[in-house]
This record gives C-alpha cells, sequence and structure tokens, in this order.
C-alpha cells in the first residue's frame, strides 16, 4: 500500500529532477512549444483516465474555486515554470522554488485572515536576502539585460501560483478526491495553453530528437501524470508543516541534477543564497514548534516580548533604508515616474488586502478624514519627499525625517485640541537647530549636493505625515488600522495618474533589473511587510519602548546613505543629525513617564478635548499620536 510519506519522497525526486528537463526542452524546443506539447499529452493521458475512473458530479458553488486553481494555479505556475527554465539554469531555479513551502504558509495565513507567525517574516526576510545574493552579480553587471533576474521573477511567481493551487485545491480534493481534481484542473489549464500554438510548434514536434522524446516522457507520465496525483494524495494526507518540510529537497535535487546532467557550475553565491533561502523557509515552518521545546535557559526565545522587538526592529530598520532607495531611484529616473510606479502598485496590493479583509462603511465624517489623510498627508508626504530627495542626500534625508514625532505632536496641538507642554517646546527648539545647522552646513559646505529648496521640501514632507496621522487616527481605533491604511493607500494611488508624462513609456521600458528590484523593495518590504510587523510589535510592548526603537531609522539611513550610495560622511551630518535626535529624545521623554497611565479615549474629530483631559489626557494622546503614525506608515 502507498503510504503518503512515500508518495511525497516520489514527488520530490521526480521534482527535483524536473528543472533538469524543463530547462533542457526550454532551450531545445522553445519555452512556448515545450509547453503546448508536453501539455497536449498530458491532456491526452488525463482525459482516459478521467473517462475510466468513477468521479463525482461538481457542485455549482465549486465551480469557480475549479476554476480559479485551473487558471490561475496550474496555468500560471506552468507559465511561470517554462519561460523562467528557458532563462535560468536549472539549479538557479530549483533554489527560487524552495520558497515554496514559506509561500504555502504566507498565502495559507492570507486566504484564512490571520496573520502570520512572526517568525513567517523573519523568514521572508532571510528568503528575500538569500534571493539577492543569488542574483547579486546580476543586478550589478551593467551590460546584461537581465534575462537571470527575469528568469527567476518568473519562477518565482510560477512558486506563488502553486502556492495558491495548494491552498484552494486542498478541500476539494478531501470532497472528490485526489485524481478528479487533479485531472480537471489540468485539463482546464490546459485550455489557456493551447492559445500558444503556432506553426512552429508542428515542426518543433516532429523534428524532435530521441532525447527531447525521452525528456519529454519523463514530465508528460511521470512528472505530469503519476508526480501531481502522488502529490495531491500525500498534500491532502499530511499535515502542512509535513509536507513544506519535504519540500527541502527539490532544490538539493535541483542543483545536483544540473551540474550532473547539464554541467552548471555551481558557484559561492549560489550555496550562500540557497542556504538563507531555505534557512529562512525553515525558521518560517519550524521555529513556533522548537522554541516551544526549548529549555528554560533559552526561555525567551519562546517570550512574545522577543518576537515583537524582533518585529519592531525589523520595521525601524526597512523605513531607514526607505530613502537611501528612493534617492537611488530618482537620481537615475524623474520622481514623477518613481512615484506612478510604486504608488499605482501600492495601491493595487492594498485594493487587494481590502477585498481579502473587508471593511465596515464609512460615515460622512470618516470619509473626510480619510480623504484629508489621503490627498493632503499621504499623497503630500510621499510627492514632497520623492521631488525633495532628487535634491537632498538620503542620509540628511533620513536624519531630517527623525522630526517627525514633533509635527506629529504640533498638528495634534493644532487640529486635536492637545496642549503644548514646555518640555515639546525645548525640545523642538533644540531639534530644529540641529536642522539649521544641518542645513546651513551643508549648503555652504563646498562641493555640497545639498539643496537648500530640498531640505525645505523634505521637511513639509514630514508636515504631510503629521497631517495623516491626526487625521486618520481615529479611524484606526475605529476600523482597524490594516484596513484603514489600505484604504488610504488606494486613494493615494488615484492623484498619480496626473504624474504621468510623455515619455514615461520609454523610461520604464530603460529600467535595470536594479530598478525593479528596488520598486519591489519599496512597494513591499518598505510598506506593507513593515506595516504587518510594526502593528504585531506595538500590540504587544509599550508606545515608549517601540518608540525609543525610532532613533535606529535616521541612523540607518545615514548608514545606508554613506555605504550604499557613496554618500559623505560630513560634520553637519554628524552634529546636526545628533541635535535632532537629541532635541525629539527630550520631547518624548516624558512621554515614556506617562505610559503607564490608562490610554486615552479617541477623540470624536477636528475639536477640542474636554477641559479635564487637557493636563494629563495630552501628554497621553501625543504618545497615542506619535504610537499610531509610525504603526501605519
Amino acid at each position: 500500500m502507498i503510504t503518503p510519506v512515500n508518495a511525497m519522497l516520489f514527488t520530490m525526486l521526480v521534482w527535483g529532477v524536473g528543472p533538469v528537463f524543463i530547462r533542457s526542452l526550454s532551450v531545445g524546443l522553445g519555452a512556448a512549444d515545450a509547453l503546448v506539447i508536453r501539455y497536449v499529452l498530458v491532456c491526452i493521458g488525463y482525459s482516459i483516465g478521467l473517462y475510466v475512473a468513477s468521479r463525482r458530479r461538481i457542485d455549482r458553488k465549486d465551480w469557480p474555486r475549479v476554476l480559479f486553481i485551473s487558471f490561475v494555479g496550474i496555468f500560471g505556475y506552468n507559465i511561470g515554470s517554462v519561460f523562467g527554465f528557458e532563462l535560468v539554469p536549472a539549479g538557479v531555479g530549483g533554489i527560487i522554488i524552495g520558497t515554496q513551502p514559506l509561500l504555502i504558509v504566507l498565502t495559507a495565513a492570507i486566504v484564512s485572515r490571520s496573520l502570520p507567525a512572526p517568525a513567517a517574516f523573519v523568514g521572508l526576510f532571510l528568503a528575500f536576502a538569500g534571493t539577492a545574493i543569488l542574483f547579486w552579480n546580476d543586478l550589478i553587471r551593467e551590460d546584461d539585460h537581465g534575462n537571470l533576474l527575469l528568469g527567476g521573477t518568473y519562477i518565482f511567481l510560477s512558486g506563488l501560483a502553486w502556492a495558491l493551487y495548494v491552498v484552494f485545491a486542498k478541500p476539494l480534493i478531501l470532497r472528490y478526491g485526489t485524481y478528479q481534481i487533479t485531472a480537471l484542473t489540468i485539463l482546464l489549464g490546459t485550455i489557456p495553453i493551447l492559445g500558444f500554438t503556432s506553426f512552429s510548434t508542428f515542426e518543433t514536434l516532429f523534428s524532435m530528437t530521441s532525447r527531447q522524446w525521452a525528456e519529454m516522457f519523463y514530465m508528460v507520465v511521470i512528472a505530469g501524470l503519476m508526480a501531481t496525483v502522488t502529490w495531491n494524495f500525500a498534500a491532502s494526507r499530511l499535515s502542512s508543516v509535513a509536507t513544506g518540510a519535504f519540500l527541502y529537497l527539490v532544490p538539493v535535487i535541483a542543483v545536483s541534477t544540473g551540474a550532473l546532467l547539464l554541467g552548471e557550475r555551481i558557484t559561492l553565491s549560489m550555496i550562500a543564497g540557497g542556504v538563507l533561502i531555505l534557512l529562512g523557509v525553515a525558521i518560517a515552518q519550524y521555529v513556533e514548534s522548537f522554541s516551544a521545546r526549548l529549555p528554560a535557559t533559552f526561555r525567551f526565545l519562546r517570550a512574545p516580548l522577543f518576537y515583537a522587538y524582533v518585529a519592531i526592529a525589523f520595521s525601524v530598520v526597512m523605513w531607514g533604508l526607505v530613502p537611501v532607495a528612493v534617492r537611488f531611484l530618482v537620481s537615475d529616473i524623474r520622481p514623477e515616474t518613481v512615484l506612478v510606479l510604486r504608488l499605482f502598485p501600492t495601491g493595487i496590493v492594498a485594493v487587494s488586502a481590502l477585498l481579502i479583509l473587508g471593511m465596515r462603511p464609512l460615515d460622512r465624517q470618516d470619509w473626510m478624514r480619510v480623504l484629508t489623510a489621503a490627498l493632503i498627508g499621504n499623497c503630500g508626504y510621499q510627492i514632497l519627499a520623492h521631488f525633495g530627495l532628487k535634491l537632498v542626500p538620503a542620509s540628511w534625508t533620513g536624519m531630517i525625517y527623525g522630526l517627525e514625532p514633533l509635527f506629529i505632536a504640533l498638528f495634534a496641538i493644532a487640529l486635536a485640541g492637545e496642549r503644548l507642554t514646555l518640555q515639546l517646546a525645548i525640545g523642538m527648539a533644540i531639534a530644529l537647530s540641529g536642522v539649521a545647522i544641518l542645513t546651513l552646513g551643508g549648503v555652504a559646505s563646498p562641493g555640497s549636493d545639498v539643496s537648500l529648496i530640498g531640505v525645505m521640501l523634505v521637511i513639509m514632507s514630514t508636515m504631510g505625515w503629521g497631517i495623516y496621522t491626526v487625521a486618520i487616527r481615529p479611524l484606526t481605533q475605529k476600523h482597524g488600522s490594516l484596513e484603514t491604511a489600505c484604504l488610504t493607500l488606494a486613494i493615494s494611488a488615484i492623484p498619480m495618474v496626473a504624474f504621468v508624462r510623455p515619455g514615461i513609456e520609454l523610461e520604464i521600458a530603460a529600467l535595470a533589473p536594479l530598478h525593479w528590484a528596488i520598486l519591489v523593495f519599496l512597494i513591499l518590504c518598505g510598506t506593507f511587510l513593515t506595516l504587518i510587523l510594526w502593528n504585531y510589535g506595538v500590540s504587544r510592548i509599550h508606545s515608549s519602548a517601540a518608540g525609543m526603537w525610532l532613533y535606529v531609522q535616521p541612523v540607518v539611513a545615514a548608514a545606508g546613505g554613506v555605504l550604499l550610495l557613496g554618500e559623505t560622511l560630513s560634520w553637519p551630518l554628524v552634529v546636526g543629525g545628533s541635535i535632532i535626535i537629541a532635541g525629539v529624545a527630550i520631547s518624548q521623554w516624558q512621554h515614556v513617564e506617562t505610559e503607564k497611565s490608562p490610554p486615552a479615549q479617541p477623540d470624536a474629530g477636528f475639536a477640542s478635548a474636554p477641559r479635564r483631559h487637557r493636563i494629563r489626557g495630552a501628554v497621553e494622546r501625543l504618545v497615542a499620536s506619535a504610537k499610531e503614525a509610525e504603526r501605519l506608515k
């Protein structure tokens, strides 16, 4: 009798060798022709089996799910796979396939509308770092056309499509059986594949060599017919953790067979990147269960506070790198183009998240707040920051961003009835003196690339974030921070239509792989992952403790500008930046002492607070405003 474990081992062996033959067929026959020929033959086998085998009638309510996993899962996986392996070696592609367990975990969490464990995000970060090492030489090579990176992206997207297939197919498999769902989804998924048929497909079919026919037999009969059935059989009966564990064998087998059968070279970047990717996947899957078995000496690894601080640290480091990434982009591309390429996709991702999460209806007052926060606050912040970074180094911008808590407090005073305290005024005066030193020293320095106009734009952008925070805070308490942030991000993408300029299509076509990689970083790591992890962290530790980590952000921005962009570490940057951080710390220090007091009640609008809350409530709500600012950023 075939057990689920034996079925999974067989599947991993077949899939581990599969990238070698996919690569060979894609290069020898052409990706499109190889895919069409393979799946026509696969369909013949599955059609016969589906006709002979007993089957149940698919309920009408299940057809949308069947069509989704067929067209997105099967078709998406195969398109990304064959066109990806046409551009990358089998070993590299096999390593990227190793991210599939992590994608399955994240996809399952999103579909179930639950927050993944912090370890999943740490694992995702390590996997991204491993991917960067894997493709670093390709990213920085000026004479390269990005084929390796493009192929790796295709394979990664194919893994994402497969993760969707696994998550959405499991209840169907349990209800209708392994073979029926497998055969039906492959038959339906082949329909769009037939669109790649051409006259050259028939010429390719009749000119195939005996080796290519042997490889096609392997991919059709063993990998296509047998392995898919054994995968569905085992995956529907094993736990998700056990299923993911077996997938570690795929990249190891792929790298080994690629070297043995195709003579591919195993490089140091492949080993280092592959180890980081697999380590990230392992952390995402097993760290929670492993930490539960640790002895008392390592009890801190089991504490929620440990994961909270890891999440906070990740968030502030990513936010510190955002000015560095934007500065790199606007140095080569118009700020208008960067705004369009960054905020349009971010808006699409935000809308997708809202469709999954849902949101309660907003009344008229709520809509006024959302529009104010999105169009004046966030759009003003993004537009001014992108144009400012064209004129100011990233390290200087990161230091100026340290003023954000002060501007949040000022707009809380102006718009929400807060009271200006002496300590806040002193800290603000000190911080502004640091800005003056930073600005005057930079502008006056010979050969400096610091512009006074650029500094003013960056300062005004921090004001925009202050408006955003104060305007949106009551809505986050009412509708949830993640849902509200997604709504404002979606609305913020609409005005970007005004920045679509003639010639933008030429700029987009001329973007290098490194530009695209940085844009993906800004959209995912610089926005959504940091948002989720920050929310996780501040929900488990005091806002004052989380706020202390914000001082890491300007330091990371300064270090990133100096180390990654070659910016100069000048005396105005060191002295002015230190004074800014000191001023902000002084203004916020009293908030740390009052953190143990009861939280302030949500304010009802842009109105003054009741008189009995003006003294104690002012401090508490300023803390909450600063906390919510970084929670939503």
